[in-house]
């Protein structure tokens, strides 16, 4: 079979290839499920020449800016994307097609994020803005005006209900999520706040911010209920575990502390990283914590105790993001050295180098089904990864069986070659 696919005339060079890697993978592969980083790296840039399937297919779709975060939608069927060029895209989050650009806003867009139902999105600009779109159309539905300076982020209560920002203006604002209109200010931070979200059950807030400090609110009154003090730097990210009983907070100061989600108790100062901590997150289960930092490691950490578990070291620049697949069994992280990688999440192992970003990757997530993973980089573009080896030979085998001149043209386009 390889033979003859080789010499069959109206296969191209890169039909050739992604046999001659696909075969590799197959020699390679253990019972575990697992190739060698080499492998793994021949195959997605054969599917990669041969299918474009990896990334948004022309350079004309790309963002004129920075694109500052990229999430699926709760069903995985889409994916929108924020960027410094002043809009807000929807995209295919199976084939990369550009579905809608939503314009509006008079300055970069930092975030934006779809609410729990898929059916709307809500975007936070520098320009002061927080904005709700239609999930589908890319339509404005509303405006929410009211912060004196750029926001950092907006997100959604777990009911849908209620949208939360945070503002270099050093506040934090709950508002309506169905007509936008202010419910409450939540003033007490010194400093520009970077990021704010509810806890799993909406009853509570959690904000970072630049004056050092972690604060915890009240989700329907908007009081403040506890002050978390102890970093001696801005606070970069806070977020509450899977069952909401603690909270992870990550600071410039280089360390990652565990605090009690009720009391606001410091329970565990993790320390390790030599430099700041730009994220820190917890595993599905609760069970593990992983962190990213300038210092061009990620860390894995026990959820409870604090222990550092792993030091994953494989990066050439500072890692800005780590994060969870949906399973808990692997981490993705994103960084400066303009790469995705990702790595085994108990063993801390790297799978796999995701290569071909042209600069600084500021964040990598997971689809919810965990078989793709969407990268955002200041390079403009937003780029689709197959997460898995079993998806990237489904992808090759795809591709092997039907060649580009036998393809329809439906396969064409679920290939990503028009």
């Amino acid at each position: 079979m390889l033979a003859q696919n080789l010499i069959d005339p109206k296969r191209n060079t890169s039909d050739a290839a992604l046999i001659v890697a696909r075969d590799a993978v197959l020699t390679t592969l253990t019972l575990d499920g697992y190739v060698t980083v080499n492998a793994d790296a021949a195959l997605r840039t054969a599917v990669d020449n041969a299918t474009w399937r990896m990334t948004l297919p022309s350079a004309q779709q790309r963002h004129q800016g920075a694109v500052n975060s990229a999430h699926f939608s709760p069903d995985g069927g889409r994916i929108v994307s924020a960027s410094d060029d002043q809009s807000v895209r929807i995209w295919d989050g199976e084939t990369g097609a550009r579905l809608a650009t939503l314009e509006g806003p008079t300055a970069g867009v930092w975030s934006a994020a779809y609410s729990p139902d898929g059916k709307r999105i809500v975007s936070a600009s520098d320009d002061g803005s927080v904005r709700i779109w239609d999930g589908e159309t890319g339509a404005l539905l509303a405006t929410l005006a009211g912060h004196t300076a750029g926001v950092r982020s907006a997100a959604y209560s777990p009911d849908g209900k209620r949208i939360v920002s945070a503002s270099d203006d050093g506040s934090v604002r709950i508002w309506d999520g169905e007509t936008g209109a202010l419910l409450r200010t939540l003033a007490g931070h010194t400093g520009w706040v970077s990021s704010a979200a509810y806890s799993p059950d909406g009853g509570r807030i959690v904000s970072a911010s630049d004056d050092q400090s972690v604060r915890i609110w009240d989700g329907e009154t908007g009081d403040l209920l506890r002050t978390l003090e102890g970093h001696t730097a801005g606070v970069l990210s806070a977020a509450y575990s899977p069952d909401g009983k603690r909270i992870v907070s990550a600071s410039d100061d280089g360390s990652v502390r565990i605090w009690d989600g009720e009391t606001g108790d410091l329970l565990r100062t993790l320390e390790g990283h030599t430099a700041g901590v730009w994220s820190a997150a917890y595993s599905p289960d609760g069970g593990r914590i992983v962190s990213a930092s300038a210092d061009r490691s990620v860390r894995i950490w026990d959820g409870e105790t604090g222990d550092l578990l792993r030091t994953l070291e494989a990066n050439w620049g500072r890692v800005r993001s780590a994060a969870y697949s949906p399973d808990g069994k692997r981490i993705v992280s994103a960084g400066d050295d303009q790469s995705v990688r990702i790595w085994d999440g108990e063993t801390g192992a790297l799978l796999a180098t995701l290569a071909g970003h042209t600069y600084v990757v500021g964040s990598a997530a997971y689809s919810p089904d965990g078989k793709r993973i969407v990268s955002a980089s200041n390079d403009g573009s937003v780029r689709i990864w197959v997460s898995t080896i079993e998806e990237l030979l489904a992808l090759a085998e795809a591709r092997i069986q039907r060649p580009a001149h036998l393809l329809t043209d439906a396969e064409r386009r679920q290939l990503g070659l028009e």
